[in-house]
């Protein structure tokens, strides 16, 4: 039991007791005297039960009303932690498509050029079935080719800066591609069959190495994933 309480009911026990000490009081004085202290002992406890219940209600009422503001202030941060978690996971699923669009865009680059390299290594320069005119056509075809990939990659710029590594031998073997354009083509104007054969050795070596650079542009591709 609190002092407030046990005080309270002393008060109470006291203006009791005035009460019976004014009932059982005899004598005209005594019985005003003793009546006038039960109801000044009476009011005065009716005024601190009163002031007491004020004070309760009024240390409650406002431990209440600051509750439900941390309450709702809690909700509130629990709400935009949420938000700001979701736009986090919608931002990172965003970039991962993103990443991903952009290394099937490079491999669909290094495919293109991989598949052409092995078209060099296995194209056969002599066809008795065609004449050298048709020959010639062929070996042009092949530089077109060449050069419609090329442009392809030079207009791919910001897919290349996001993989440097492969962009660059990329680079390499594109390089090593033209050559080889150009020893195909030289293959039908050389002067004799010993040159014939050492430039068809240079097509052959540059579209390999073009081959095995574009191979490991494709792993590069992988690593940086």
């Amino acid at each position: 039991m609190s002092i407030e309480l046990l005080l309270l009911a002393v008060l109470a026990s006291m203006s009791c007791v005035a009460l019976m000490i004014a009932i059982n009081s005899r004598g005209r004085w005594r019985a005003t005297l003793s009546s006038l202290m039960a109801v000044c002992m009476l009011g005065g406890t009716i005024w601190v039960f009163t002031l007491q219940y004020n004070l309760a209600d009024a240390f409650e009422v406002p431990a209440d009303r600051a509750e439900r503001p941390r309450s709702e202030r809690a909700r509130a941060a629990e709400q935009h932690q949420e938000q700001q978690a979701g736009e986090l996971a919608k931002e990172l699923a965003r970039l991962r498509q993103e990443k991903a669009g952009n290394a099937a865009m490079m491999n669909s680059l290094i495919a293109e050029a991989t598949e052409f390299s092995a078209a060099l290594m296995r194209e056969r320069l002599h066809d008795p079935l065609f004449s050298h005119g048709q020959l010639v056509a062929r070996a042009t075809a092949a530089e077109q080719r060449f050069e419609a990939l090329q442009r392809e990659i030079n207009g791919s710029t910001l897919i290349l800066e996001n993989y440097p590594a492969a962009a660059k031998l990329l680079g390499e073997a594109m390089g090593d591609l033209r050559a080889a354009c150009h020893f195909y083509r030289a293959y039908y104007f050389a002067e004799n069959t010993d040159g014939e054969i050492r430039t068809e050795r240079l097509l052959r070596e540059r579209a390999k190495s073009a081959h095995e650079t574009l191979l490991k542009a494709k792993r590069a591709v992988a690593d940086n994933g």
